[in-house]
């Protein structure tokens, strides 16, 4: 999924993690942002959707710079 949680609708995507967490069987999870504090929301809705499904799957990190670099990549814990 690719989405942006200052313009976009925040819960709509908390839902549709949810909702793809609780009809699938993820083994893990890449979430790829940008170094702007705005993107650093983004671990927290699919956080708060696998909480919705009752799911906790390991989530690792990818922080890309404004030029498209990988600055960190980082396990997170769930």
């Amino acid at each position: 999924m690719v989405g942006c949680p200052k313009f976009d609708e925040v819960q709509a995507y908390i839902q549709k993690f949810a909702d793809i967490f609780g009809t699938t069987d993820i083994k893990g999870i890449s979430a790829v942002v940008m170094e702007v504090p705005c993107c650093q929301g983004l671990p927290v809705i699919i956080r708060k959707g696998m909480g919705l499904a009752g799911k906790t799957i390991p989530m690792d990190q990818i922080v890309i710079s404004t030029k498209g670099g990988v600055l960190e990549r980082e396990e997170l814990v769930a």
